[in-house]
């Protein structure tokens, strides 16, 4: 019966897989082709910052190009596997990679050999309200892959057995060191596009200019005016279930105790001051 089980959720997987990351799937194999010599662009981020958003933001691109989207992080975190020639999955040209949440091995699963070869597209948030929005996204997040059921269950519950002050300054070292290494190997570079997602916020029209004019991609107005009209960061009221659960700045100084608040900003002092925030 347990067999029987196993046999029947890995097919599950599988199928989802094969519906969800068909490109993916292709590119771990070596056979996926593109068309475009607009050369590849990378998203770099952190949790809780737009990245299913921006995700939307590169489908729609796609659509209007010949370029092709790749979420390596998503294939791997749903159950992917590697294969012989997944060590050449970052092509020059033709691709959109990402959101990749970091840059150890837990998020960046497959190293990139030379950074300088791509276009870098970093997008970050304020750490402080990153920390805030993460614990309850992890206290009560879901998802329909079969794969992650138990372990999301388990996760919710050891979330949630914490408090919110606990759980952040718990998980604040491992957002410093992103963050950090962010800094080192990206920030300021000639090859990479710095915006915030506090200024996507406020102003959504300069925002997407930005990133569309970095892309080097020639769209459609009517493609721009599509991804527009995605752009409604309105909340009627917070849900902590929901993926969109609070989008204004500085949620961190409404949950948080003042205390904690004090030793995140002692920690994030360097990050905060580079980005500043």
């Amino acid at each position: 019966m347990l067999l029987m089980k196993n046999i029947v959720k890995k097919m599950k997987v599988r199928n989802y897989l094969k519906r969800k990351f068909p490109n993916e799937l292709l590119l771990m194999k070596g056979v996926h082709t593109t068309h475009s010599s607009n050369p590849s662009i990378i998203h770099f981020t952190v949790h809780r910052c737009a990245s299913q958003f921006i995700l939307n933001i590169f489908k729609i691109i796609e659509e209007d190009s010949d370029m092709t989207h790749i979420q390596l992080g998503g294939y791997f975190w749903f159950g992917g596997q590697r294969y012989e020639r997944s060590k050449e999955v970052y092509k020059r040209f033709g691709y959109m990679y990402g959101p990749f949440y970091g840059m150890d091995k837990e998020e960046l699963t497959i190293p990139i050999a030379n950074l300088n070869d791509f276009k870098i597209f970093l997008m970050l948030r304020d750490p402080r309200d990153v920390l805030t929005s993460y614990y309850l996204y992890q206290a009560h997040s879901t998802y329909e892959n079969p794969a992650k059921q138990e372990f999301l269950k388990e996760r919710n519950k050891e979330v949630q057995a914490k408090s919110i002050d606990t759980w952040v300054l718990e998980k604040a070292p491992l957002f410093k060191a992103r963050y950090e290494e962010y800094l080192k190997k990206l920030h300021g570079k000639p090859n990479v596009l710095f915006l915030k997602y506090e200024d996507m916020i406020a102003d959504f029209d300069h925002w997407i200019s930005r990133l569309i004019e970095f892309s080097g991609l020639k769209l459609r107005d009517k493609t721009i005016e599509s991804i527009k009209k995605t752009a409604d960061f309105k909340v009627a009221k917070e849900d902590k279930a929901s993926h969109k659960r609070q989008v204004t700045p500085g949620d961190h100084k409404r949950k948080l105790k003042d205390e904690t608040i004090c030793e995140l900003n002692f920690q994030f002092q360097k990050v905060l001051e580079e980005f500043n925030y």
